[in-house]
């Protein structure tokens, strides 16, 4: 009966201990890459495509040379 407390004690410290790491994998695999795309099409935008967002090419660029996990 101990042993099964034990047991199942430990299970769920795993699970908590997962969860974290679940997240980061997340911003890794699907955040990241979507940022870096993103920036890289801000980049390449045309001055009426910078107007209608309302951004100018030197924030559009600056914004663009942002590293993807910032």
């Amino acid at each position: 009966m101990a042993q099964d407390r034990d047991l199942e004690a430990g299970r769920e410290a795993r699970r908590v201990k997962q969860r974290p790491i679940r997240k980061v994998c997340r911003l890794v695999l699907v955040t990241w890459p979507g940022r870096r795309r993103q920036r890289r099409h801000l980049s390449d935008l045309d001055a009426e495509g910078l107007r209608d967002i309302g951004k100018t090419k030197c924030q559009a660029l600056r914004e663009a040379r942002r590293w993807f996990w910032d």
